[in-house]
């Protein structure tokens, strides 16, 4: 199985920026439709990867 650790920490960070990115936009009035439609498929790949990788590490701890 091959090691994708960078893939989970880039995960983390995309998410990290994703829900600031979101909050500034959010407080300044100027989020737009696009902005959620890209904010969400971010949000959406980030938590498939962190979960994939928690059921995996899950999976291979039994």
């Amino acid at each position: 199985m091959r090691n994708f650790g960078w893939l989970v920490s880039f995960a983390v960070l995309a998410l990290i920026w994703t829900v600031y990115y979101l909050a500034m936009h959010i407080t300044g009035g100027i989020l737009t439709k696009v902005d959620m439609a890209v904010c969400g498929a971010v949000l959406l790949f980030c938590a498939a990867v962190i979960l994939g990788h928690i059921y995996c590490f899950w999976k291979r701890r039994k």
